[in-house]
């Protein structure tokens, strides 16, 4: 089963996953890297320039949306998440614009990083309005919090694959097994 979003969620989804927890990779580690990242995503012109400031910015905001997509799992409200995505805000530049078959749609106008993170703020705002938002989520697997699409039919996953749900309930057997054993004399 695939666990990709659809439509412009998938690139909100691999923008969380630019870090893999478990093995450390981040391929935004850089302004440098975050801005080849953006550029072949479509979301800074190749020109462009991300600079100390905006990569800070940048990395706050995809771990914002990491514990959004946590709090997905039991649709609560992560505040101090929310209040993140809401200072991303602040510096977007966001229109609504008419496309060719006449539906309105938000659209970044700013360029540069926040142009780029104004285009992920659109995006989760279409996401919320479309009702896929729900279903973007994060890894329960502590070791893993990779962002995944939850296409179950109850919208009730919690792991981005098998391996991970094995993972976590070997951890939890072995746990209460040595919990229940006593020691030896």
């Amino acid at each position: 089963m695939s666990r990709e979003a659809p439509r412009d969620l998938e690139t909100l989804r691999a923008f969380v996953n630019t870090v893999e927890l478990d093995s450390r990779r981040d391929t935004a580690r850089t302004p440098e890297t975050l801005r080849v990242w953006l550029v072949e995503h479509g979301l800074l012109e190749p020109g462009e320039t991300v600079d100390g400031a905006g990569h800070r910015r940048a990395l706050r905001f995809r771990e914002a949306l990491r514990r959004l997509g946590e709090a997905n799992h039991d649709r609560r409200v992560d505040l101090a998440a929310s209040e993140e995505v809401d200072a991303v805000g602040q510096g977007a530049t966001l229109v609504v614009r008419l496309g060719e078959d006449g539906a309105a749609r938000l659209a970044a106008a700013g360029r540069g990083v926040d142009g780029a993170l104004a285009r992920l703020l659109a995006i989760l705002y279409t996401a919320t309005a479309d009702g896929t938002w729900p279903r973007f989520k994060v890894c329960c697997n502590d070791t893993c919090r990779w962002a995944f699409y939850d296409r179950s039919k109850n919208q009730s996953g919690l792991f981005c694959g098998t391996a991970c749900g094995n993972a976590v309930h070997a951890r939890a057997y072995r746990r209460r097994r040595s919990a229940g054993q006593r020691p030896a004399d």
